[in-house]
């Protein structure tokens, strides 16, 4: 600690007697049995002469670039949990992997052999999951150090990826195999196996065919917020406002009536904030009835063998992808939100969607966890954007504690809109079919806002009944299929009750 302060003060002159530049300094043929001031006064001009007298690209090179001659290169082999430590998805940067203190705050037994590992050493990745299977070959490339929160660690990269796992009762059948720890006992995270064990694993692995890395992806085009305003019926004051609340809570949903362009909204809104158009960071999907807390966040799934695995939901794997890319934003857009169960598919995830309680310190066990180790948390960097539509009648209230955790956005029909009339005047509509859709379409909302006791504003009916699709000419045809075949079945299911009712106000629409 000493050394180290004095390197600190005047790294130029001095080098701290860390392991690491101890080890790297007998690469360059300087012997270091350091235990008095003496011993060092001998040991520092000789570093110099060896080096050049370069004190800073020493230590640059003793902590980024020694590696252990192959000769005294150790074998190991980690059990992983998939959803701590993920070899299968991980990219093949740099992966941490943590020892964990118990109450007394001595290390436990399964992480013996953390203290062994050193640059260098080659680490064989296999999952403990439902299918137990080695997956990679990694190497580590920083030994064991402490760090703050986490207890001590190292860190490996996944050098290869195998197509076609190995499983444990291939390696059972293994002569070679029988006395190897880790295959004869589980009770443990991380193994030491000899040179001839792992050179048996090598052949084994050599035989499985090695998956490709895929060419990286070019990034996609800027999306500026003019793009996103160009097709949108809103004001630039209601987008940056809801754009403003996306950001504070992280999670918001878009209500209305139908055809307000709910969904058509909650895309744009996340491809701004992401600042490209990227549809894999911000996947979508719709809750049903039948749509489950193993559909979205975990859950066994039946393997085609007669067995049982254990299968990550969309917002889990998505949760996973946001953590290791916590440089960018990412969105999962739900569309019907309040057509699910909510409180059965969010399950105990209800605190953690908070925007103030996102991160590994409020990480918490999932129902299907299979260790106390096992936790997750949702990222800072993840948000989620619900569509809810306030017109039908079979959907429950949503959940209140739910509501807490999300800010309302309710998006209004805009016939009004000057955007919405140059929308109809591209497609070809002249001024009295615009006119005509404007007045006639306010007036029936205000019929179905005024009719309180089996309607209300929630039941108002949406401009985007009338934005007709590229290549489709807005005319007196088009406007009077609209009105017959999507508009008049919404109204006689309002007036379900009163059949008059309904046909009145279609004879309003197409006089």
């Amino acid at each position: 600690m000493l050394t180290m302060g004095m390197f600190w003060s005047c790294p130029r002159k001095w080098i701290a007697t860390d392991k690491r530049n101890i080890k790297f300094a007998e690469t360059k043929d300087v012997q270091s049995k350091l235990k008095t001031a003496k011993d060092y006064a001998i040991w520092l001009p000789n570093i110099f002469s060896a080096i050049g007298g370069d004190a800073v690209e020493f230590s640059r090179q003793a902590h980024l670039g020694y590696i252990d001659p192959p000769e005294s290169r150790q074998y190991w082999w980690l059990n992983a949990n998939p959803k701590i430590w993920d070899f299968k998805n991980m990219a093949l940067g740099s992966t941490e992997v943590y020892t964990a203190k118990n109450e007394k705050g001595n290390e436990p037994r399964i992480f013996k052999y953390f203290e062994q590992v050193k640059p260098g050493d080659i680490v064989i990745g296999y999952i403990t999951s439902t299918f137990r299977q080695i997956v990679a070959v990694c190497e580590i490339t920083k030994g064991m150090r402490e760090t703050k929160g986490k207890g001590k660690g190292f860190e490996f990269k996944k050098t290869e990826d195998l197509a076609k796992p190995i499983t444990l009762k291939e390696l059972q059948d293994i002569p070679e195999l029988k006395a190897c720890e880790p295959i004869l006992s589980h009770q443990g995270s991380l193994f030491k196996i000899t040179p001839e064990e792992y050179g048996v694993l090598r052949n084994l692995i050599d035989d499985s065919p090695v998956i490709e890395i895929p060419k990286p992806i070019p990034p996609s085009p800027p999306y500026p917020l003019e793009e996103a305003l160009k097709d949108l019926f809103l004001s630039d004051t209601q987008f940056d406002r809801i754009l403003s609340l996306l950001r504070r809570k992280k999670n918001i949903i878009l209500q209305g009536p139908p055809g307000v362009g709910k969904t058509f909204i909650a895309r744009r809104l996340a491809y701004v904030l992401m600042g490209q158009k990227d549809e894999s960071r911000a996947p979508m999907i719709q809750f049903h009835q039948s749509y489950a807390y193993e559909d979205f966040i975990q859950g066994y799934r039946p393997d085609g063998k007669g067995g049982f695995f254990l299968k990550d939901g969309t917002f889990h794997t998505l949760c996973g992808r946001a953590r290791s890319d916590p440089d960018h934003d990412y969105f999962l857009v739900i569309d019907e939100i309040n057509r699910g169960n909510l409180s059965k598919i969010f399950g105990e995830l209800m605190m953690l969607m908070e925007s103030d309680k996102r991160g590994s310190e409020y990480a918490l066990q999932l129902t299907y966890s299979e260790s106390a180790e096992d936790t997750f948390f949702i990222p800072a960097n993840l948000h989620m954007i619900g569509t809810m539509n306030t017109a039908d009648r079979s959907l429950a209230l949503v959940d209140y504690a739910l509501r807490r955790r999300f800010a309302f956005v309710t998006l209004e029909p805009e016939f009004s809109s000057d955007k919405f009339r140059k929308q109809l005047e591209k497609r070809g509509a002249d001024e009295v079919l615009i006119n005509r859709i404007v007045q006639r379409m306010e007036a029936l909302n205000q019929a179905i806002h005024d009719d309180f006791h089996n309607l209300g504003r929630g039941y108002r009916i949406g401009h985007s009944f009338f934005c007709p699709n590229d290549g489709v000419s807005a005319n007196e045809d088009w406007y009077n299929e609209v009105i017959e075949c999507e508009i008049d079945p919404l109204l006689h299911e309002y007036w379900v009750d009163d059949e008059p009712r309904a046909k009145a106000e279609l004879e309003k629409l197409l006089s």
